[in-house]
């Protein structure tokens, strides 16, 4: 993927690849400090089968005073998302959504988000 592509199963927002070992890909999105952007993760787009989504809790790290926080967040029966909001510019930050399934089955899902001032 380029940048500025989509990455499947997440937001629709751009993000910037990395390289890491044996050609995988990892986005990095990009994110202003005084934005309030939604991020989503599509968990159908793999294994769901008949199962849905009955909790979601999503945590930021590192936990910084002025850095990005989970402003609110939404869950349906397949995907999930979280408003993000503050942040400091040049920091890098890891958002996790972890989940429960009806059969109690977890999982757990991690974008990285790059607080850049435009």
């Amino acid at each position: 993927m380029e940048r500025g592509s989509r990455r499947p199963g997440l937001t629709d927002h751009p993000f910037v690849p990395d390289k890491l070992g044996k050609g995988e890909r990892v986005g990095i999105f990009l994110k202003d400090p005084t934005a309030a952007i939604d991020y989503a993760i599509d968990w159908s787009a793999g294994y769901l089968g008949d199962q849905s989504i009955t909790a979601s809790n999503w945590q930021v790290a590192p936990i910084e005073t002025g850095g990005v926080t989970v402003v609110a967040s939404k869950r349906g029966a397949a995907r999930t998302s979280a408003t993000l909001g503050g942040g400091i510019a040049g920091h890098v930050y890891r958002v996790t959504n972890r989940i429960v399934l009806t059969d109690t089955r977890s999982d757990k899902r991690t974008i990285t988000v790059r607080v850049d001032g435009r």
